[in-house]
C-alpha cells in the first residue's frame, strides 16, 4: 500500500479494522519505506500480533498500539525493532508482562513505554514487572496510577491485596522495596 513512498516517516492508521489482517499483510504495508519511524495503529482492532507482525518496519522509533484488544505478547516481538524507543500498548486485554516478553536490549534502548489500563492479573508471575515498574518508573507513561491488577489468585505465595495496589501501584504484599 506505501510501496514507492520511500520518503514516508509517519502513519497514521488509528480507528481500522485490521482484525483480519495476517502477518504477511502487515509486512507487505509497510515494506520498503526506510525513512519509516512513526507508526499509530490505535484502536484498529488488532488482536494478535508474532514476531513477524511488524518485520517490514526495521527504522520504526515509535509504534503505537493502543486501545485494541490484545491478549498476549509473544516473547521477544519487539526484540528486532532495533531502533523502537517509544511503544504504546495501553488499554489492551494483557493480563501479564513475562521478563521474556522484552529482551534486556529491547528494555534498555525503550525510553517510554505506556502499558497501563491493561487488566493485569496478580500472581506470583508479576512479580518480575512490578520490579521492573519500580525500578525503572520515570519510564512507565501514567505510572503509578495506570497499573493496577484486575484479578486476583493466590497460588505459592501470597496475594496481591487491592489496598497494596492502589498505594504502591503492583507492588506485592511479599515485596519490599529497600
Amino acid at each position: 500500500m506505501f510501496n514507492g513512498c520511500p520518503n514516508l516517516k509517519y502513519v497514521q492508521l488509528d480507528i481500522n479494522d485490521f482484525s483480519d489482517v495476517p502477518d504477511a499483510k502487515f509486512q507487505e504495508l509497510f515494506r520498503n519505506n526506510p525513512m519509516l519511524t512513526t507508526v499509530y495503529l490505535g484502536n484498529s482492532k488488532i488482536t494478535t500480533i508474532t514476531s513477524d507482525t511488524f518485520k517490514g518496519m526495521p527504522n520504526v522509533e515509535e509504534l503505537n498500539l493502543y486501545s485494541n484488544p490484545i491478549e498476549d505478547l509473544p516473547d521477544g516481538v519487539f526484540d528486532h525493532l532495533n531502533n523502537l524507543k517509544i511503544l504504546r500498548i495501553d488499554h489492551n486485554r494483557l493480563t501479564e508482562i513475562r521478563e521474556t516478553t522484552f529482551n534486556a536490549s529491547t528494555r534498555q534502548r525503550l525510553h517510554q513505554l505506556d502499558l497501563s489500563k491493561n487488566p493485569y492479573e496478580c500472581t506470583c508471575k508479576v512479580q518480575w514487572f512490578k520490579r521492573w515498574l519500580m525500578d525503572e518508573r520515570k519510564k512507565f507513561a501514567k505510572f503509578p496510577k495506570g497499573y493496577v491488577c484486575a484479578s486476583f489468585s493466590s497460588s505459592s505465595c501470597e496475594p496481591v491485596r487491592a489496598a497494596d495496589i492502589m498505594a504502591k501501584s503492583l507492588e506485592a504484599s511479599n515485596y519490599e522495596i529497600g
